[in-house]
Protein backbone atom coordinates (compact mmCIF):
# COMPACT_ATOMS: atom_id res chain seq x y z
CA UNK A 1 0.00 0.00 0.00
CA UNK A 2 1.24 3.31 -0.85
CA UNK A 3 -0.28 6.26 0.92
CA UNK A 4 -0.41 9.55 -1.26
CA UNK A 5 -1.99 11.68 1.96
CA UNK A 6 -4.00 14.74 0.27
CA UNK A 7 -5.01 14.03 -3.05
CA UNK A 8 -6.86 17.72 -2.89
CA UNK A 9 -3.64 19.23 -4.34
CA UNK A 10 -3.01 16.08 -6.71
CA UNK A 11 -5.66 16.17 -9.30
CA UNK A 12 -4.22 15.21 -12.77
CA UNK A 13 -1.07 14.06 -11.24
CA UNK A 14 0.62 10.58 -12.20
CA UNK A 15 1.70 7.84 -10.16
CA UNK A 16 4.28 5.75 -11.50
CA UNK A 17 6.76 2.86 -10.76
CA UNK A 18 9.67 2.30 -12.87
CA UNK A 19 12.30 -0.89 -12.50
CA UNK A 20 15.67 -0.31 -12.38
CA UNK A 21 16.13 -0.63 -16.41
CA UNK A 22 13.99 2.14 -16.82
CA UNK A 23 10.42 0.24 -17.82
CA UNK A 24 7.66 1.47 -16.09
CA UNK A 25 5.95 -1.27 -14.34
CA UNK A 26 2.89 0.67 -12.77
CA UNK A 27 1.30 3.76 -13.91
CA UNK A 28 -1.81 5.07 -12.23
CA UNK A 29 -3.68 9.10 -12.27
CA UNK A 30 -3.74 9.70 -8.62
CA UNK A 31 -7.48 9.40 -7.93
CA UNK A 32 -7.80 7.87 -4.05
CA UNK A 33 -5.23 8.30 -0.87
CA UNK A 34 -4.13 5.11 -0.67
CA UNK A 35 -2.94 3.13 -3.78
CA UNK A 36 -2.99 -0.99 -3.32
CA UNK A 37 -0.22 -2.37 -5.49
CA UNK A 38 0.23 -6.28 -6.36
CA UNK A 39 4.01 -6.40 -5.64
CA UNK A 40 4.14 -9.52 -7.53
CA UNK A 41 2.10 -7.83 -10.48
CA UNK A 42 4.86 -5.38 -11.03
CA UNK A 43 7.75 -7.72 -10.85
CA UNK A 44 8.47 -8.99 -7.83
CA UNK A 45 12.12 -8.51 -5.88
CA UNK A 46 13.78 -6.29 -7.04
CA UNK A 47 14.97 -2.11 -6.63
CA UNK A 48 12.49 0.44 -8.29
CA UNK A 49 11.49 3.88 -8.68
CA UNK A 50 8.06 5.55 -7.53
CA UNK A 51 7.74 8.94 -9.27
CA UNK A 52 4.35 11.35 -8.86
CA UNK A 53 4.47 13.80 -12.25
CA UNK A 54 2.47 16.80 -12.20
CA UNK A 55 0.22 17.48 -15.00
CA UNK A 56 2.69 19.62 -16.86
CA UNK A 57 5.26 16.57 -16.37
CA UNK A 58 6.96 17.91 -14.30
CA UNK A 59 8.64 14.91 -12.15
CA UNK A 60 7.65 16.17 -8.19
CA UNK A 61 8.90 13.53 -6.25
CA UNK A 62 11.24 10.77 -6.99
CA UNK A 63 11.25 7.70 -3.57
CA UNK A 64 13.74 4.61 -3.77
CA UNK A 65 11.73 1.33 -2.98
CA UNK A 66 13.61 -2.13 -2.61
CA UNK A 67 11.73 -5.08 -2.57
CA UNK A 68 13.57 -8.03 -1.07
Amino acid sequence: MVDIGDISRMIGYTFKIIDYLGKVVYESLISQPIIDLDLDAIGGRGTYFIQVIDESSQILEIKKLVLR
